[in-house]
């Protein structure tokens, strides 16, 4: 098999040392085209093997392309590097197929959009105004991130949540006239790669933070790769309002752990396990509050908003449990969602 970067050749290994090395990455081709078919993109591979493995990806996307789904091509042809790579060491080589035959399949990939597609691209954030509260929403995020008071950091999301609401009940409330414009709204899956430790803690706020918003979320791995499955507006705001959230989780506990805590008796690490379970409800309380708000403003100019807001919100909800009916048909709350999610 011909590779894309050259075996050594130095004096110092023997042939069948250089042998064993070329078996071991044949055998490693192979694996990651098979991992491919099961939905696994070159940045999920590296968040999951830990290791060197990118002259591989290489060779992969350059003499195994066949084997990539065209649905994922594009993210196999823009996370890898056409530039020649070091050969990594029989050891690390080892580990890798160690890594992949562990792999199991990531059913949502059917749902990834192209990686090229911006939000631009999205029919809710197209309108220039509707894209100037995007910005809007961004800006508040950061400056929730940038301070050490939380109360502060609460006012802030909480203003970014009013806004995102209300862009978001106009558009729900304009769509429920129409039902045909809900059934075709475009459901999509967006992968997030939750970083150790904690990542169980995380999940459950990206499972809070997506569930606030109509959307599904699971996590893969024991390393860490999730996905939040929901209609593509929706999709797009839980990741910015996730990762957002989870730095300001990290910033807040690290001023925590800072702090002297009289007559504790609990170990750092069951007191941070406490922070981040409390966290966690603090902000489902906020962005359910937010919608709440919002909720009122409208039911004042139309009190029949309610109704048609709450039809829409189940139709946005099945729309994704639909994409994805084998695991979806039967579990019907959210706390068996959540159960199963963490605990698979």
């Amino acid at each position: 098999m011909t590779t894309s970067y050259e075996l050594p050749t130095n004096p110092g290994f023997s042939s069948s040392e250089i042998r064993y090395r070329a078996d071991l990455v044949e055998e490693i081709i192979k694996k990651l085209s098979l991992s491919a078919q099961m939905g696994w993109t070159p940045q999920d591979l590296r968040h999951e093997l830990k290791v060197h493995v990118d002259p591989l990806l290489n060779t992969v996307i350059n003499e195994q392309v066949g084997a990539i789904p065209p649905e994922l091509f594009d993210y196999w042809w823009n996370q890898t590097t056409p530039d020649p790579l070091p050969m990594p060491s029989v050891t690390t080589l080892q580990a890798i197929i160690n890594g992949l035959n562990q792999l199991e399949p990531l059913p949502d990939w059917p749902l990834l959009p192209s990686p090229f597609r911006s939000e631009l691209d999205c029919p809710a954030f197209a309108d220039t105004a509707h894209y100037g509260i995007r910005l809007e929403i961004s800006r508040l995020l950061k400056n929730a991130e940038s301070t050490n008071l939380e109360a502060e950091a609460q006012h802030l999301l909480m203003e970014a949540e009013k806004h995102y609401q209300r862009l978001r009940c106009e558009t729900l409330l304009r769509r429920s006239y129409n039902s045909t414009s809900l059934q075709e709204e475009k459901v999509i899956a967006k992968r997030i790669y939750l970083p150790a430790p904690w990542v169980r803690k995380q999940f459950q706020l990206l499972f809070a933070t997506a569930a606030a918003y109509d959307c599904g979320a699971w996590i893969f791995t024991k390393s860490g790769i999730a996905t939040v499955i929901g209609v593509e507006d929706d999709v797009i705001h839980v990741a910015e309002l996730f990762e957002s959230l989870n730095r300001q989780r990290e910033r807040f506990m690290k001023l925590m752990s800072i702090q002297p805590v009289a007559h504790s008796t609990e170990s750092t690490s069951s007191l941070r396990r406490t922070f981040m379970s409390n966290y966690t409800a603090q902000m489902s309380e906020i962005l359910f509050d937010a919608f709440k708000s919002v909720l009122s403003e409208l039911e004042k100019e139309a009190p029949n908003a309610s109704q048609s807001l709450h039809a829409a919100c189940v139709d946005r909800r099945n729309n994704f449990r639909l994409s994805m009916p084998d695991f979806y048909s039967s579990r019907n709350s959210w706390e068996e969602l959540m159960r199963y999610a963490i605990d698979r």
